[in-house]
C-alpha cells in the first residue's frame, strides 16, 4: 500500500502499482492548445475488479465502480507527465473547470 500521490501507486484505491500495470483512464485534448490536459482516472485493475476501497483523496468520499476523478495532466518531456487530483466527479463539478 501507498499514500495517493505517491509514484507509481493508484490514486483511487492506494495500491502499489506492479511494473507495466496503468491505471485506467480518459485524457481529453487541450482546449487552450497548451501541455495541461482534463483526464478522469477511473483506477487500476485490482480497484475496478475487486471489492478494494476506493476513495476520492480530497473529499474522503467511498467511490462506486461508475466514479472516476477529475484531474489535470500536465505534459513534460520524455514522456513522462504529472497529474494533479482535482477532485472526484460528487466534490468537483466539470462545468467549472473548462471556464
Amino acid at each position: 500500500m501507498g499514500e495517493p500521490g505517491d509514484p507509481q501507486v493508484c490514486p483511487v484505491c492506494s495500491i502499489k502499482l506492479e511494473r507495466g500495470e496503468l491505471v485506467k483512464s480518459l485524457a481529453f485534448p487541450s482546449i487552450t492548445g497548451g501541455k495541461d490536459r482534463l483526464m478522469y482516472i477511473r483506477g487500476c485493475y485490482s480497484c475496478l475488479h475487486s471489492n478494494l476501497p476506493r476513495r476520492c483523496p480530497i473529499c474522503g468520499i467511498n467511490l462506486g465502480v461508475n466514479d472516476y476523478l477529475i484531474s489535470r495532466m500536465f505534459e513534460r518531456a520524455a514522456n513522462r507527465s504529472h497529474v494533479h487530483v482535482l477532485g472526484c466527479n460528487h466534490c468537483k463539478k466539470t462545468g467549472s473547470l473548462l471556464k
